[in-house]
């Protein structure tokens, strides 16, 4: 649905997928005969400007993945925005 309403691109990765560093090469790079150390360079980079997490992070199972969740995320990205509900509205 989300294709289909932005036109954008939507990764089918889990959790564990994310946590684990698995994340798709950016988009409209072309590849390069780089050496070594500028490909190391480059894959520490930041991928994306930002990482949105709607309603979500509640389905993680145990703090110990919730962590390694958001630390890989916090190396990939520029901003991670994360919203959830508050469960006591008062």
């Amino acid at each position: 649905a989300y294709n289909e309403r932005t036109g954008l691109v939507c990764y089918p990765l889990s959790f564990e997928d994310l946590a684990s560093g698995v994340l798709p090469a950016d988009q409209g790079e072309e590849p390069t005969d780089d050496s070594d150390e500028q490909k190391e360079e480059r894959d520490t980079t930041q991928k994306f400007d930002m990482v949105i997490c709607s309603f979500a992070l509640h389905l993680v199972d145990s703090p110990s993945q919730l962590f390694a969740l958001l630390w890989e995320l916090s190396t990939k990205t520029r901003w991670l925005i994360i919203i959830s509900p508050h469960k006591k509205p008062e």
